[in-house]
């Protein structure tokens, strides 16, 4: 045992702030259990690719949490390694079983749309990212059918992405 756990994020930075409670919540999970956080921000291209870390392919790790621009070849490389793996995040990564994580979407829209409307609000304009992934065009159709069921009104929906990505077909 390495008393080690680390955190993998793929073709983000550590300091995007939709980042922060999650590396402060691993954290706090891994010392309360004795463990050792390391976290490591990677190009996703490089792992899909093999080209791994000296530690993670040592095992040099109890465990992983991963999550960022994780794709289906990213979990294939990542889980041969023989480490258990936690994928944090919604993602189809081929048939399960994998641990996950998952964000329930179905739930934090519905709470989005019926707190706009009882705040008095009827027509919104909706910023969307990733809009051209399966996650996000399922994400515009979950809004679109909860403001229809509020009698809501889209004035626009705007599709982009972070500002700072590295995908330059995201941008």
């Amino acid at each position: 045992a390495t008393d080690s756990v680390a955190f993998v994020l793929l073709d983000r930075g550590f300091d995007q702030h939709v980042y922060a409670r999650v590396f402060q919540g691993i954290g706090e999970m891994a010392v309360a259990r004795d463990l050792h956080p390391i976290y490591l921000s990677l190009a996703t291209a490089q792992v899909e690719a093999g080209k791994l870390p000296t530690l993670l392919k040592r095992r040099g790790v109890d465990g992983i949490i991963a999550s960022g621009v994780y794709t289906k070849k990213a979990h294939e490389v990542i889980s041969s390694l023989g480490v258990p793996v936690v994928v944090m995040g919604n993602y189809e990564l081929g048939p399960k079983p994998w641990a996950a994580c998952e964000v329930d979407l179905n739930a934090g829209t519905e709470l989005l749309v019926e707190t706009l409307h009882q705040l008095g609000h009827r027509r919104v304009g909706v910023v969307l990212s990733s809009s051209h992934t399966d996650y996000g065009r399922w994400l515009k159709n979950q809004l679109e059918q909860s403001l229809r069921r509020n009698a809501m009104e889209v004035t626009a929906f705007i599709a982009g992405e972070v500002a700072n990505s590295k995908h330059e077909d995201t941008r």
